[in-house]
């Protein structure tokens, strides 16, 4: 009886090793992939400020002002993918709103972020499911209400 005792408690042993140990490692990887990538909270507003405007400069070709608003406070982290962020962006031009979307952003090495999706306001409107195969169920219903009709960010959200 005791051997048996022994036998299964060395399975027990192996198969957690065998089963556990591969999961533990990913983890482990995943959370120094996210610390590694996501920049410091302090740096955040200032990275996402600079490239948020290079990518929309590149977009409408004109220069413009931008201003954010979180659709999700925090990173998103999925395994080993770079850490994401999900943001509402009115861009500005000459004192105007000439476009908004919603946004998810990939941080990159602590020093930047690179956008990786946009969606526009008027495809959001006629395309609300669009949003669903890029955002998380959450931060899609948060776009699709900022989209609403003649909806734009107030200026507190900045």
């Amino acid at each position: 009886m005791k051997k048996i005792g022994l036998v299964l408690l060395a399975l027990l042993g192996a198969a957690c090793l065998y089963y556990i140990a591969p999961i533990l490692i990913l983890v482990s990887i995943g959370l120094m992939h996210f610390a590694h990538n996501a920049p410091d909270d302090a740096r955040v507003d200032e990275y996402l400020q600079r490239d948020l405007k290079e990518y929309c400069e590149s977009r409408m070709g004109r220069p413009v002002a931008v201003h954010y608003a979180f659709l999700r406070e925090g990173p998103t982290q999925s395994g080993i993918a770079y850490p994401k962020y999900y943001v509402w962006v009115e861009i500005v031009s000459n004192g105007k709103r000439i476009g908004q979307g919603a946004v998810r952003v990939a941080a990159i090495k602590q020093e930047r972020f690179a956008v990786t999706d946009y969606f526009d306001q008027e495809t959001i409107r006629r395309s609300p499911e669009a949003l669903d195969r890029v955002f998380p169920h959450s931060v899609a219903e948060a776009a699709r209400a900022r989209a609403g009709p003649g909806r734009h960010l107030p200026a507190a959200a900045f």
